[in-house]
């Protein structure tokens, strides 16, 4: 889309609406030097495409299922679509501070644990689990606008031997590092990743993504020019 002899952009970023409270160049985030965004890729994901496991909100987070006697159970994070191997990303700067290994994951299996700053500056956490391969180290740097993966999703923990429409990334954000079952220490991903997931209005059972009023005219004009 960049012209490198003439110094000019071609096209407008297709995301430039959707990024108009970074600056009106939102090409890496408006920091070209630092970052490299070959596919024109959205921030803040920990896939690069985002969908519910079978748009169930069941798989999303809080006391969205239920035990066999009915009563209602927690899930702790959300549940991403993602064939095994499906490439995951940091969602926020931040630095590695656990990787766990298949032996010691327990229900979770491979997981990554990213520390990073919420908006107040407090100490939080971007939990990665049921991983195949882990591309980083305790101790390693990521940033949110990489293009490089810090590992790929899986099958392990207790998603082992699910058939490929149930395959995902677990994916929690946590306000302590270490937790315990249920809610507690864990908050809603929905606050920290780009693409937001809403019960769907036609149907409690169900979600649909998010869309904000720039994303809906962005449609709207694409449609109306079909």
């Amino acid at each position: 889309m960049y012209d490198d002899v003439i110094g000019r952009w071609g096209v407008v970023d297709p995301w430039a609406e959707k990024y108009h409270r970074i600056s009106s160049y939102v090409y890496c985030a408006n920091n070209p030097i630092r970052f490299v965004d070959i596919r024109g890729a959205a921030i803040g994901d920990p896939l690069k495409m985002m969908r519910v496991r079978n748009d169930s909100r069941s798989n999303t987070f809080g006391m969205v299922r239920q035990r066999i006697d009915g009563t209602p159970r927690a899930h702790q994070g959300m549940d991403y679509e993602a064939p095994i191997g499906t490439p995951i990303y940091t969602v926020k700067d931040g630095v590695v501070v656990d990787v766990i290994p298949e032996s010691k994951g327990g229900d979770y299996g491979v997981q990554i644990i990213i520390e990073f700053e919420d908006e107040d500056g407090n100490k939080a956490y971007a939990a990665y689990a049921h991983l195949s391969e882990v591309s980083v180290k305790k101790g390693d740097r990521v940033y949110e606008k990489s293009e490089k993966a810090i590992g790929k999703t899986g099958d392990s923990g207790n998603a082992k031997g699910m058939n490929k429409k149930n395959q995902h990334l677990h994916f929690e954000y946590r306000t302590k590092q270490k937790v315990s079952k249920g809610l507690e220490g864990r908050d809603n991903p929905n606050k920290i990743v780009d693409t937001k997931f809403i019960e769907d209005p036609k149907n409690k059972d169900k979600v649909i993504k998010e869309v904000n009023n720039d994303e809906q005219k962005n449609d709207e004009k694409t449609a109306n020019n079909k």
